[in-house]
């Protein structure tokens, strides 16, 4: 069953993403600015020594993380396109426009050429037959 949380998902997907490979990128670079100085810290030893172990931790934990979430999400992502292929041709454009692909209500409107209420019938349509697929 695909439900409209999933389909706000599918819309953020690719945002959340590049978050997390930003994100990664930051301590990466972090983690490049103390290493130029490794050397010199391992022969002063004590708390620098520490505090960069501890930072190289946070970068391996960060990675694991992000790599775990990254994979649950694609699944998940997966199953909701997998759900959306299953709807009649007219649904599934209407819901691959709105989420998928983001546009605004009233882009989908100008390219699909649906009066307002009838694009609304059709996504409701298309919100009740993704939630009935689970039943």
């Amino acid at each position: 069953m695909t439900t409209k949380d999933d389909l706000l998902f599918l819309h953020d997907f690719e945002f959340r993403q590049r978050q997390r490979e930003r994100e990664i990128e930051h301590l990466r670079e972090k983690a490049g600015l103390h290493a130029v100085q490794y050397d010199k810290i391992l022969a002063q030893g004590g708390a620098q020594r520490d505090a960069m172990a501890e930072h190289a931790a946070a970068v391996d934990e960060a990675e694991r993380r992000y790599a775990k979430e990254t994979l649950e999400d694609k699944a998940r992502y997966l199953r909701i396109v997998d759900d959306i292929m299953r709807l009649p041709p007219r649904e599934m454009e209407i819901i691959r426009l709105r989420y998928q692909e983001a546009h605004s209500w009233g882009w989908i409107r100008r390219r699909t050429h649906y009066e307002k209420s009838h694009l609304f019938r059709i996504h409701k349509h298309a919100l009740d037959l993704l939630g009935e697929e689970g039943t």
